[in-house]
Formats: C-alpha cells, sequence, structure tokens
C-alpha cells in the first residue's frame, strides 16, 4: 500500500469553529467562524511522524496503514498516528468533502481514532 500522498512537506493543521448563525433586518444570516492555527504534522514515509502543537509541543512516534475495520465504511488509503496528541491514536484520511474554496487541493482529514468526535483538517 502506498502512502506517499501524505508524507512529505509538512501539513498546516487547523480546525473551523461552528458555523454562526444571527438574524439581521429580518433575514436570518450564517456567518462561518473563523479557523483556528493548530499547529503543524509531518509524516515520514519510513513511518515516523512529528506533529508541532500550538503550544509548540511536538509528539513523535510511528504510524501504520490502518485496517479494514478502522477504516469502517470507507475505502482508500488511510492511516494510522500510534499515541499522538493526547495520547491516543489519530486516523489521516484524504479529505473527502467538497474543495474548499481558495485553497489547493491538498487537505487531510485527522480525527481521533476510536471515537472520530475531535477532528481537525489540515492542508498545505
Amino acid at each position: 500500500m502506498s502512502l506517499v500522498w501524505a508524507c512529505g512537506r509538512a501539513w498546516n493543521i487547523e480546525v473551523n469553529a461552528p458555523a454562526v448563525y444571527f438574524e439581521k433586518g429580518g433575514d436570518l444570516w450564517r456567518r462561518n467562524a473563523q479557523v483556528q492555527k493548530l499547529g503543524s504534522l509531518r509524516i515520514d514515509p519510513a513511518g515516523s511522524y512529528s506533529w508541532t502543537l500550538s503550544t509548540d509541543k511536538v509528539v513523535q512516534g510511528n504510524w501504520r496503514a490502518a485496517s479494514a475495520a478502522e477504516m469502517k465504511y470507507a475505502g482508500g488509503e488511510w492511516l494510522v498516528l500510534n499515541q499522538g496528541r493526547g495520547g491516543w491514536n489519530w486516523i489521516v484520511t484524504k479529505y473527502r468533502g467538497p474543495q474548499p474554496p481558495n485553497r489547493g487541493p491538498q487537505w487531510i482529514t485527522v480525527a481521533e481514532l476510536a471515537t472520530r468526535q475531535e477532528r481537525e483538517f489540515g492542508n498545505r
């Protein structure tokens, strides 16, 4: 399995705050909240990673290809960061949503493996 798409240059990691809805002039408006920069993630093709957090703390470890059970309903090439941020395993996937406006095609999703409730995005 080739996970070359994930390796090489560092990914800029960020999280999007939830959308905010408000009324103005009798109309309902939606404001897409700001993006918060969370650091960077570098994935080495030899099987290691270095995750620099916004606090400048660096988490280093190894990664492996995700199993079919970990990928659940989706196919493709995914990888798992062992003992990543918070000591948890994190799954890294190619971003599958619509291409964000004004951004290049290089996007990933980084989610806590067990529940996938904590999710961040990477771009480069």
